[in-house]
């Protein structure tokens, strides 16, 4: 049998200061079921000018009225972005002082249907963001703040979205009115990814964020913008991305290993667990990406998904830091009966080593157990 066959084999929170939850506190996985707007409103914020001078930002004065077709599709358009299935970041809320992005935040939840203070603190923030955006390469865009409810039972959150200009994309200003005509060209369709998402829910602990940002997808954490998350939303990244990133190891590692799958399946799940930790080049961590892209079957992936809920870990994305696990993917262990131990590096072991169950002949007692062939891509270099 050559080596390409046997692989082939072988593969088949005066302000409260809400923020983060603890680590050690049973992490609630944040629903976003039944997400609807209440009000709404945008704004447009300018990119400086080559005097590096901040243009003052065009603010609306009063509420949108969306058509309802418009209202489903922006409603699902955010819950496609940060719901389970996706690349939505919980954030650790940061800045919650005077004129931070979190205080008017704060100042919405409690003006309640105020829809004139709504439409003010608004305006507060389209002032914030214009400040933060500091460099003339950040361009212009619209502002969208959003105050709705969602989860059952009903939680409030506010939504705040900045969309930049992009191909379709039309504002329609009237004598005292500034408003939008096809929403569905802003943010709406899959081509339309030039947009961030600051997105604030009420909890029992205060109050929690996501992030959405598509360009966290396409490389380390600090591709994402950090003009709008921190110095315009006061948000960073949790400073316990390790120990979700270990909980996920963990979680993923023992459902693998007492899943009703072969022998054979379980290192090939095991290798691809390494794989996508530590070879992937992306920087988040989302359980349900894992799930279709290795285990393939239906059932395995929903009683995947169920053991990672049923332990606490976030079906919604989470960055990932490998601090804490680090040495746990620098080597393969596999342990045998009488003792007997095999040990490989992690990255290597799917290219140099090829692992099949094979028939045993009858014991003693008559069982017809099964062998292990190993077989290694290399030549012995040393023995002790």
């Amino acid at each position: 049998m050559d080596w390409a066959t046997l692989k082939g084999s072988a593969c088949q929170q005066p302000h409260r200061q809400w923020a983060f939850p603890d680590p050690l506190e049973s992490l609630e996985i944040m629903s976003l079921e039944n997400l609807t707007i209440h009000r709404l409103i945008i704004h447009e914020v300018y990119a400086r000018s080559d005097d590096r001078a901040p243009k003052p930002p065009l603010l609306g004065e009063q509420l949108l009225d969306l058509s309802e077709q418009a209202k489903t599709a922006l409603q699902q358009r955010i819950t496609d972005a940060l719901g389970d299935a996706s690349h939505g970041i919980e954030m650790a809320i940061q800045a919650t002082g005077d004129g931070s992005a979190f205080q008017s935040v704060e100042a919405i939840l409690a003006a309640a249907d105020d829809d004139p203070a709504f439409v003010r603190i608004t305006q507060d923030l389209a002032h914030g963001l214009t400040t933060a955006q500091a460099s003339r390469a950040i361009p212009g865009g619209i502002l969208v703040v959003i105050d709705g409810r969602c989860g059952h039972p009903a939680k409030r959150f506010i939504a705040v979205i900045k969309a930049e200009p992009h191909a379709g994309f039309s504002r329609r200003q009237d004598a005292h009115m500034l408003s939008l005509d096809f929403i569905e060209d802003l943010i709406l369709t899959p081509q339309a990814k030039l947009y961030k998402i600051g997105f604030f829910i009420q909890a029992e602990q205060g109050c929690r964020a996501l992030l959405y940002d598509h360009l966290i997808s396409r490389g380390n954490r600090q591709a994402a913008a950090q003009y709008f998350y921190a110095r315009f939303l006061g948000l960073a990244f949790p400073t316990n991305s390790a120990y979700l990133t270990q909980c996920f190891y963990t979680h993923s590692r023992d459902f693998i290993r007492t899943a009703p799958i072969t022998p054979d399946r379980k290192i090939d799940l095991l290798n691809a667990l390494t794989i996508y930790l530590k070879t992937d080049q992306a920087s988040t961590i989302q359980a349900q990406e894992f799930a279709e892209r290795y285990l393939s079957e239906s059932a395995l992936i929903d009683s995947f998904l169920a053991h990672l809920h049923a332990n606490d870990v976030p079906a919604t994305a989470f960055a990932k830091d490998l601090g804490d696990i680090h040495g746990k993917l620098k080597l393969r262990h596999i342990t045998f009966g009488n003792n007997i131990k095999f040990i490989a590096p992690a990255d290597q072991f799917d290219d140099f080593v090829a692992i099949e169950m094979i028939k045993a002949e009858d014991d003693d007692s008559g069982a017809n157990p099964q062998w292990t062939r190993i077989t290694v891509r290399g030549q012995i270099q040393d023995q002790s």
